[in-house]
């Protein structure tokens, strides 16, 4: 016979157990109470509960002071590294010299922080740079940070990615966990009674707190006061509230139904292939009766002895805040990660519905593959449309270009610069923009002008209208090169490369029809007409260009959220 397991303690995860928060049982205008009747509790898994592994550092405790929730337990938080970590350049320590810390990032996410010393402890140098450190965090990093690039300075003034909130030097989502780790070590005793709360920044008794209680300490650890955000935002937005019959800063923010819509409206929303982070928030459904969400929790850093990453919660009745083992038991209905700073965003942005992937196969090679992608909700995940289809480009390759992605090769990224009449199509992330053609009108929903005889793209450097379409038969011409629209292009939709028409930087960017699929161009894409018009039908306004050679993606995959 199954019985419930005791209080779960810090370093133990539960099995699944017990029928969830309850934080939204109650009707919404209704006060919650902890005598509130609760549906039957769902069958338990049969494994039975675990044991973490103890905490990889040398060093007892983190050692670095949080801007954050329970200041009193900053002494006591552990961070555990990804098991078998090897030295690699999946592994970079930025140096932040104001706040006196170490940010350590491995695989592009921020995993760890640590004390810079003045004195004492032993220096970890690569390249020219040196820092001191506690001996059990040498211990730890000096095998993963060896090579000069791993080890950088952060640039006076700037905030470590993907953004601080609070300032305190610590990166968002680690910012989080710490939070989360914090909110265990209170072990405060589930309980979603009723409180009336200051504003803003108002909390329970801190022995106290229900499932929703944990995101909220969790997330005002960085700087994030959930309750002051969401009352705003149901004032701003009634429209994602339609539970809300009154507004109610006590409680809102404390029950799992009226938290969802401002994680789906305000936060980036994941899907099962993008793999659990330290810092996600996630809603669960532990009673199908209910057709939703019931249950919310913070992903940590501690993992299972299988590898699955822990989760706090508040679990029910009887239970403390802790870390659970429950992906992978529990369904979750939605996942969510704090969005990256406006300093830290990636070019393409959140609100970017469409997305045409060009992939080159080196620099110096005309061909390769385009694919089409959609998302279906801000900062989505991308799926796939269509199949991939062959694209030609400039007969040198490609080089990158001036678009949203920045004038030219992001900062540590190699590769030649776009030069006028250089042969290389642009690479980078680009805003494809309207489309012309000698149709009278076309089945696109972008702007569309049917070319006159006189429309003219301006490729000559020198002149006032260098990289515009223009009318010669209205505007004085000042050119010696130009390109006739209707004779060159069937039809044509604009890249949206060097829109500040920088003299000499490149001209005259299409999406447009090919010869046949072994004759490049001069800088354009190209592709076969049918792909064309199925291109063209498909794109809407504000669509936008990725077009890089396969050796430049991965390395840029996660700063800017590209699809596989």
């Amino acid at each position: 016979m199954w019985t419930r397991p005791t209080t779960c303690a810090l370093w133990l995860s539960c099995s699944l157990l017990g029928s969830g928060c309850r934080a939204n049982e109650q009707p919404h205008h209704e006060q919650p109470t902890s005598a509130s009747q609760v549906a039957p509790s769902p069958e338990p898994p049969t494994s039975p509960p675990i044991a973490t592994r103890e905490a990889a550092t040398a060093e007892s405790a983190l050692g670095v002071v949080d801007l954050g929730v329970f200041g009193d337990l900053d002494a006591q938080v552990q961070i555990e590294i990804p098991a078998g970590l090897e030295p690699s350049e999946s592994a970079l320590g930025v140096i932040d010299r104001a706040h006196a810390i170490l940010v350590l990032y491995v695989d592009g996410w921020p995993t760890k922080v640590y004390p810079l010393l003045e004195t004492g402890g032993e220096v970890l140098s690569a390249g020219d740079q040196r820092v001191r450190l506690r001996r059990g965090d040498h211990l730890e990093l000096a095998p993963l940070l060896r090579a000069s690039e791993q080890l950088r300075d952060l640039a006076q003034g700037a905030s470590p990615p993907p953004g601080d909130i609070d300032g305190d030097g610590i990166p968002d989502p680690l910012d989080i966990d710490i939070g989360a780790i914090k909110t265990t070590l209170n072990g405060a005793s589930y309980d979603q009674s009723y409180v009336t709360l200051p504003y803003p920044n108002g909390d329970v008794p801190r022995e106290l707190g229900a499932c929703t209680d944990v995101i909220v300490r969790a997330l005002r650890n960085a700087g994030i006061d959930l309750q002051a955000e969401l009352h705003e935002d149901i004032a701003r937005a009634p429209h994602r509230y339609p539970m809300v019959e009154r507004a109610n800063d006590d409680i809102d923010h404390r029950r799992v139904r009226t938290l969802l819509p401002w994680f789906r409206a305000h936060w980036t929303a994941l899907d099962a292939t993008q793999p659990p982070r330290p810092g996600d928030v996630i809603f669960m459904e532990t009673i199908a009766s209910r057709k939703g969400p019931d249950h919310i929790g913070v992903v940590g850093d501690r993992r299972a002895t299988d590898g699955q990453l822990l989760v706090a919660n508040n679990w029910t009745d009887g239970y403390q805040t802790s870390f659970m083992e429950l992906l992978g038991h529990v369904e979750v209905t939605d996942r969510f990660r704090v969005p990256p700073s406006p300093e830290h965003a990636g070019p393409i942005a959140a609100e970017v519905r469409q997305l045409l992937m060009v992939r080159g196969d080196d620099w110096d090679s005309f061909h390769g593959h385009a694919q089409r992608y959609q998302r279906d909700t801000v900062g989505g995940p991308w799926r796939a449309v269509g199949d991939a289809f062959p694209i030609v480009l400039g007969h040198a390759g490609m080089a990158w270009g001036r678009g949203l992605h920045g004038d030219g090769a992001p900062p540590g990224s190699r590769g030649p610069s776009k030069r006028e009449g250089d042969g290389r199509s642009p690479a980078g992330v680009f805003t494809i923009g309207s489309a012309w053609g000698r149709s009278e009108a076309s089945a696109t929903k972008l702007q569309y002008t049917s070319e006159s005889p006189t429309l003219r793209c301006v490729d000559d450097p020198a002149s006032a209208h260098y990289n515009r379409i223009v009318d010669g038969a209205t505007i004085s011409s000042d050119w010696t090169s130009a390109e006739p629209m209707r004779r060159y292009y069937e039809l044509a939709i604009t890249v949206e490369h060097n829109s500040a028409r920088v003299s000499s930087a490149g001209s005259c960017i299409f999406l447009h029809r090919w010869s046949d699929p072994d004759s490049p161009v001069t800088g354009c894409t190209a592709m076969a007409g049918d792909q064309l018009d199925q291109l063209a039908a498909w794109l809407e306004p504000g669509a936008v260009l990725v077009s890089l050679p396969t050796s430049a993606i991965d390395p840029l995959r996660r700063a800017w959220a590209i699809p596989r």
